[in-house]
């Protein structure tokens, strides 16, 4: 019973600073409102889906944390400072 508790408690865990992360990137991108409310009701939908179904998650999961990586390495590319360019 112990156990179970303290894993409902780090999925919970986990997936909250998921949720979060995700919807700090969303918050980067310029989408309109509704488009925004969309793409935030999917995240839920998907975040649901993980903790409904754990062992079919397990593989989505891989592909979603990679999915992610990929994210915050895009992001950091795109933060880069460009150099100056000169005047001709």
């Amino acid at each position: 019973m112990a156990g179970s508790l303290i894993s409902l408690l780090i999925t919970l865990l986990l997936v909250g600073v998921i949720y979060w992360a995700f919807t700090q990137l969303i918050g980067l991108i310029p989408l309109p409102a509704p488009i925004a409310q969309v793409v935030n009701v999917i995240l839920v939908v998907i975040i649901a889906l993980i903790i409904i179904m754990p062992s079919r998650a397990a593989r989505a999961g891989t592909a979603f944390y990679a999915a992610l990586a990929l994210a915050g390495r895009f992001s950091r590319y795109l933060e880069k400072e460009k150099p100056p360019v000169k005047a001709g």
